[in-house]
């Protein structure tokens, strides 16, 4: 059950990005590693695009369980997962975003979800440590590109 409602999930936010017409390289996989990669983001005429207040939020509280797991040495991996997924079915229930901002928020969601649903099948402590800290340079790349 709970696959079919990741997959259902997944499928939404894949769905309300209808705009997005370029292939995506969600990530870059080797046998032994999984590094965060995306299409280019572009910024709003050199300025970073404004995220909605709404969805404000459940990013930042995202970016801080990834922060406080790492500083923290944790080990269970399921539970930031699942805390993860918590915020990120907020965030897309609160999408409000449009146009190109849109698009470009969507373009770091999409690999950014998929590191988190490969965090949730890994077994591998190693393997799920390095995505750990995919997820938190996914969070500096965001910064780089949204306020």
């Amino acid at each position: 059950m709970q696959k079919i409602m990741t997959s259902f999930v997944f499928m939404l936010v894949l769905l309300l990005s209808v705009n997005c017409t370029k292939k995506q390289e969600v990530l870059a996989q080797t046998d032994e590693t999984i590094t965060f990669d995306m299409e280019p983001l572009e910024l709003n005429m050199g300025q970073k695009w404004v995220v909605t207040f709404e969805m404000k939020p459940y990013l930042l509280e995202s970016e801080s369980l990834v922060d406080e797991f790492i500083i923290n040495q944790s080990t269970d991996y399921k539970e930031l997962v699942s805390q993860l997924r918590e915020r990120k079915s907020d965030l897309v229930s609160n999408c409000n975003m449009q146009c190109r901002g849109h698009d470009e928020l969507h373009k770091w969601l999409v690999p950014y979800i998929y590191l988190m649903e490969e965090l949730a099948d890994s077994e591998d402590p190693k393997k799920s440590k390095q995505i750990v800290s995919e997820l938190k340079r996914a969070f500096e790349i965001y910064h780089l590109h949204f306020q």
